[in-house]
């Protein structure tokens, strides 16, 4: 048996590391298949410092590892390397029956960034029962900064837990900041949001820019949202003020505007 171990100690000491990887990094890829989960939770956490992609497919397979902090610490590196490679795997650690598992993964993705394929999981994980992760899903879809996120921030700005409401806030100060994306979604989508959420939106943006003159318009014309207006009304009243500005010069152009609007729906009252 002694001789059987030294025999296998030799064999992996000769082992070479594949192309294009360094000696250094393939040590502890090796140290990933330790019998001691914190060698291989080290080993994990060590080769994301060293950056190296060959790496990736290792700590891959070091997602489904039995022990959840060397699963934590893969998902942590895969998001330091920043290969898109890794996204896949990563959406699938998203439901991780270990909370820093799923939180790991979340802010790996945004550590990624800009890959769509991400977002609709993310959105799930923003509705997480545990709120360490609600806040890396929120901050991590704000790293993204993909539209179709917009609102379930806005949603999550009413999370119960500070730290989740802050994330949101933040990443929607991200969007309002980024070519005016936050100002297209309100003004031109066909999937408008409730008038409740879109005051809620306003008011998150126009504290994001106070002296932005989009902001000022949208601010004069929630005041003129009504409960039962469709989101096909609010797209149409929000267009204008999302092209021009200038309808924040006074409140009787902007009076002016919406009876306009609600005369060819209709809705005069």
């Amino acid at each position: 048996m002694a001789l059987e171990r030294i025999r296998k100690w030799f064999s992996k000491k000769q082992e070479k590391p594949p192309e294009g990887m360094s000696a250094d990094t393939w040590e502890h890829v090796k140290r990933l298949s330790s019998r001691r989960y914190k060698k291989r939770a080290d080993a994990a956490y060590n080769l994301g410092l060293r950056g190296n992609e060959s790496a990736i497919p290792f700590l891959t397979k070091a997602l489904h590892d039995p022990e959840w902090n060397v699963r934590m610490h893969a998902a942590g590196s895969l998001g330091r390397i920043g290969h898109e490679s890794a996204v896949p795997p990563l959406i699938k650690a998203l439901r991780d029956p270990e909370e820093k598992v799923r939180r790991n993964a979340a802010e790996a993705l945004g550590e990624i960034r800009r890959d769509k394929r991400a977002v609709p999981e993310l959105v799930k994980a923003l509705y997480d029962p545990q709120w360490k992760v609600r806040a890396a899903t929120a901050r991590a879809l704000g790293m993204i900064e993909h539209e179709s996120a917009i609102p379930h921030l806005a949603y999550a700005l009413h999370d119960p837990a500070y730290w989740v409401r802050s994330q949101a806030a933040m990443s929607l100060g991200w969007f309002s900041r980024r070519d005016g994306d936050i100002y297209y979604w309100i003004g031109q989508r066909g999937d408008a949001p409730t008038p409740e959420l879109l005051i809620d939106l306003i008011h998150h943006v126009a504290r994001q820019e106070p002296d932005n003159p989009h902001v000022k318009a949208l601010e004069l014309l929630q005041k003129h949202i009504r409960p039962n207006d469709s989101p096909e009304l609010l797209r149409k009243l929000f267009h204008t003020a999302v092209r021009n500005g200038k309808l924040a010069i006074n409140e009787k152009n902007v009076r002016l505007y919406v009876k306009q609007i609600r005369a060819l729906e209709g809705k005069v009252k």
